[in-house]
């Protein structure tokens, strides 16, 4: 029983149970069947929140529940009014359902009652763990708040005393958890004795023809200055604060930021604002998903010191559209230091404006570096991921 009340990358783990050789039903929040509430949403403003829910090589597999989804389209309208009503609903349809099966895979901690009451079953649970434990991320941002002179409560609002009880509680229940980078493993670790698996998440493949990335090559090779990215939350947990220290260092120098993305919360507001001020910074609130393949391949180099983070999604885009990555280690993903990009310590601005520097100086080794990305983006598909999952419930599930 696949159980997740959002979406993610739940489809590609599903494909991956199936691949195992194992029966699988999915109790998903929202999916399009195509029934009578879809066919309406379609015609409707509600129909571009559920774009995309959808993936024919699972259908069969998916059940879904007429009330479950119109709770679902209030929640993702009006998320402050109607989370808590929608979460509880959810694990309440759930739950009257899991009794016949012998196995649940959730995704982190949208689902504790139900993985409270699966151990109680003696039901097994595999848990994909999709972000750092978040004992391990207020750690890392007490530090960060101190530095940059944010209040306190920017911290407990985001981790409360509750949420991360029931994060320890599940990793302690789970049978196998999976995770997609070191810095997850290692924030896990210590809280459970239970099988722990790694490997990457996919990415879509960049739909660029070849003679797309020969101009690109070009561009970068003979630019004179170097375009720099940075999509991602506007947070101290994504870094964003040492970006624009970094962009500060090399406002004479022949660099141009540009960064994509909302704050994550009203006091991040305050870095928007620094980097309003900086004259080589350009700042974007958001672009449409169909246009993010084109920002990548208008920039040269991506930037990404987020300080704990689950993968980092971005860098595995950035990469597949051949940009080399400059990432802090508690972000680095992917990422092989020296080869597709750089790895620096956490907040270690000097070192990343020295990359910047050797990468201008040294075309030869950005085009070398370009091209190490996208080989080695090329290599995580979500086909592979997938087999990865099949793998995991074939070796310790099964």
């Amino acid at each position: 029983m696949v159980v997740h009340p959002l979406r993610h990358h739940v489809y590609h783990s599903i494909d991956g149970i199936v691949e195992s050789g194992n029966e699988v039903v999915a109790y998903l929040g929202y999916y399009n069947k195509g029934d009578l509430i879809d066919r309406i949403l379609s015609n409707t403003r509600f129909g571009s929140l559920v774009k995309g829910w959808k993936n024919d090589a699972i259908t069969s597999y998916v059940k879904t529940n007429f009330m479950i989804k119109i709770l679902f389209l209030l929640y993702k309208k009006f998320p402050g009014k109607f989370e808590s009503l929608y979460f509880w609903a959810y694990q309440k349809w759930v739950i009257r359902n899991i009794q016949e099966f012998d196995c649940i895979h959730v995704l982190q901690s949208f689902c504790n009652d139900v993985i409270r009451y699966a151990n109680i079953k003696g039901i097994k649970v595999v848990y994909e763990q999709i972000q750092p434990f978040d004992v391990v991320q207020a750690n890392c941002l007490r530090e960060e708040i101190i530095k940059e002179n944010y209040p306190d409560s920017y911290i407990g609002s985001r981790f409360s005393k509750e949420k991360i009880a029931y994060e320890k509680e599940n990793l302690q229940i789970a049978d196998l958890l999976i995770v997609a980078s070191s810095v997850t493993e290692h924030s896990i670790s210590s809280y459970t004795n239970k099988p722990i698996v790694k490997f990457p998440y996919g990415v879509s493949q960049s739909s660029f023809p070849e003679d797309k990335f020969e101009h690109i090559y070009e561009r970068k090779k003979n630019g004179r200055k170097l375009h720099v990215l940075y999509i991602g939350s506007i947070s101290l947990i994504k870094g964003v604060h040492y970006i624009v220290k970094v962009a500060s260092r090399l406002i004479d120098e022949p660099f141009e930021f540009t960064f994509v993305g909302k704050p994550l919360r009203p006091e991040d507001n305050r870095l928007i604002e620094r980097i309003l001020r900086l004259p080589n910074c350009n700042y974007i609130e958001r672009i449409p998903h169909s246009e993010v393949n084109n920002v990548y391949a208008d920039n040269d180099i991506f930037i990404f010191q987020a300080l704990c983070e689950g993968f980092g999604m971005v860098t595995l885009e950035a990469m597949s559209n051949a940009m080399p990555c400059l990432v802090a280690q508690g972000g680095r993903g992917i990422v092989i230091n020296g080869e597709d990009g750089f790895i620096n310590e956490n907040g270690d601005i000097d070192v990343v404006v020295g990359n910047l520097k050797k990468l201008f100086r040294d075309r030869n080794l950005l085009i070398k570096m370009s091209k190490s990305a996208k080989e080695h983006a090329d290599q995580c598909s979500w086909e592979a991921f997938s087999k990865n999952i099949a793998d995991a419930y074939r070796l310790y599930m099964n």
